[in-house]
């Protein structure tokens, strides 16, 4: 699917730019879903780990879920970038991005906890 939305979106001519636009809004609307749940996956996964050091193996065992989250994500951007004039138009679009959004906080805010955790961990040496 990536290389077939990344064939799509590279065409130049007007009428292949309008075709791949009014395919965009349903292929975002399929896309979605496994970027949700595969990201969703990670992060419990993520959190279950960062709460229980001693649980680190279950995040190897995350690793696929990251890596369809991150094909999905490039699927999304491909899509949302070459496929609207307007992304504010389309709904789906605009709670992607809201998700989106809250999901980058919520990573965020992981990464500092785990600074904090290792900077604990130097102090105590």
């Amino acid at each position: 699917l990536h290389c077939v939305l990344k064939d799509l979106s590279s065409k130049r001519l007007v009428i292949h730019r309008k075709t791949f636009m009014n395919l965009a809004p349903e292929l975002l609307h399929c896309v979605l879903p496994p970027w949700q749940h595969h990201t969703d996956e990670f992060l419990a996964t993520a959190q279950r780990v960062y709460a229980d050091p001693a649980t680190r193996a279950h995040l190897d065992a995350a690793l696929p879920s990251l890596q369809l989250a991150h094909l999905c994500l490039k699927l999304i951007r491909r899509l949302l970038v070459h496929g609207f004039k307007d992304v504010t138009e389309n709904e789906d679009a605009c709670a992607f991005l809201q998700v989106f959004l809250r999901r980058l906080q919520l990573h965020q805010y992981l990464a500092e906890e785990q600074r904090r955790l290792l900077r604990s961990r130097r102090h105590l040496r």
